[in-house]
């Protein structure tokens, strides 16, 4: 078997092609592949070679692309358990002001993701909340008040930056808060920029 038959073998079982494929993409006869692989002929002209070894190159490249969507499709899916059980774990939805000590003390103690809005970005109706737009920042902890006070130190933090804040308590044993914000960063934006 010749060292080109054999590349051949090995390639069409390791991408799962026919001939017919990589006859195709070289501009080849299909039987000249066939011819190939079944040692009718041993010695190939260079220029057949040549377009075999730039089809399978190709071939390659397609398959690798490919490989790569159906990465990112996995990998969306693999999220589909967590969010199908997310209901049950969240415990309660509050909206607050990140200015108001007394509406920070409040979530003091709880497990949460957190979302802060930049005004323009809120309306507000009497008991109802709709947040409309991105939020600015999206974060997750145990300890609420703590990891604001750490925010409020950053350098990008402003105070006229924030409106409001909602945070999404749950159940603290369920490691769900951490699920929870890369699934709502991922949802919410690719423009999400996260600035600490």
């Amino acid at each position: 078997m010749s060292a080109l038959s054999r590349r051949i073998r090995s390639f069409m079982k390791e991408y799962e092609v026919e001939a017919s494929e990589i006859a195709d993409e070289a501009g080849l006869a299909p039987i000249t592949i066939n011819n190939i692989l079944s040692k009718k002929v041993n010695n190939p002209q260079q220029g057949t070679v040549d377009k075999i070894e730039e089809a399978l190159a190709k071939l390659e490249e397609k398959h690798s692309v490919s490989e790569e969507e159906e990465s990112d499709d996995d990998e969306y899916y693999d999220w589909l358990p967590v969010t199908e059980s997310i209901g049950k774990r969240i415990k309660s939805i509050t909206l607050f002001d990140p200015h108001d000590d007394d509406s920070i003390a409040s979530l003091s103690g709880i497990t949460c993701v957190y979302m802060f809005y930049a005004g323009g970005n809120n309306l507000l109706d009497e008991d109802k909340i709709r947040l409309v737009g991105t939020p600015e920042y999206i974060g997750s902890t145990k300890n609420f008040p703590s990891r604001l006070n750490d925010h409020r130190q950053k350098w990008w933090w402003r105070d006229d930056w924030i409106d409001y804040g909602v945070c999404i308590e749950v159940d603290e044993q369920s490691g769900l808060h951490t699920d929870l914000e890369k699934i709502l960063i991922r949802v919410l934006g690719p423009s999400l920029n996260k600035k600490a």
